[in-house]
């Protein structure tokens, strides 16, 4: 199987409303964003893979989408290789068929490595200075990594015998709510998620 043959497969089933933001940053059209390609939100917890648009529209994307692709696998450079907040906030509002908040710009743009995920910089301590973080949960975990990024000295006290905190006593297997999965993840340790919502 060639490479080209590899691409055609793996965009023939990707997520629609993923493609199209693919669209957006190789080839800076902005087109993409507007209709008849906007994205029309499903209820549910399903990944909405069609992105709820007819099948002539979504074939449009999809064959869009592999020659932009092959182009830049071929060496054209990414059109909009850094989006603004602003941007961020737009091709999320499209891509998740609702409206998003601004704020979301800038969380984004960390998690694309455009802005440090993690303290870069080293604080001068004085010495004996301890931070104590009270339980391994997420916001636990997420306050020692960057204290240890830091070179802050810290101590971390859970209660429980491994880190996770409310996550390790309140498991629901099988169940699944409309929340999108990068809530759970931190922007400093990426996760492959097998689907776009928990």
């Amino acid at each position: 199987m060639t490479q080209d043959t590899k691409l055609a497969e793996a965009v023939a089933v990707a997520n629609v409303p993923t493609l199209l933001m693919v669209l957006v940053q190789l080839t800076g059209d902005k087109r993409w964003l507007q209709d008849p390609y906007r994205v029309r939100r499903a209820g549910g917890t399903g990944d909405n893979d069609t992105g709820g648009l007819d099948e002539s529209i979504q074939k449009e994307i999809r064959d869009a989408a592999l020659e932009a692709i092959a182009a830049w696998q071929a060496g054209k450079p990414v059109a909009l290789p850094d989006p603004s907040n602003d941007e961020l906030v737009e091709m999320l509002t499209v891509a998740m068929g609702e409206t998003v908040p601004q704020e979301y710009g800038e969380m984004t743009a960390a998690q694309l490595g455009q802005t440090p995920m993690l303290w870069d910089e080293k604080i001068d301590v004085p010495e004996g200075f301890n931070v104590v973080v009270i339980g391994a949960g997420v916001s636990g975990l997420a306050s020692a990594v960057n204290l240890q990024a830091a070179g802050v000295p810290f101590t971390v006290l859970e209660r429980r015998s491994d880190v996770a905190g409310v996550w390790q006593d309140n498991r629901y297997p099988g169940a699944g709510v409309d929340t999108p999965n990068h809530l759970y993840s931190y922007s400093f340790a990426p996760y492959d998620w097998s689907a776009y919502f928990v």
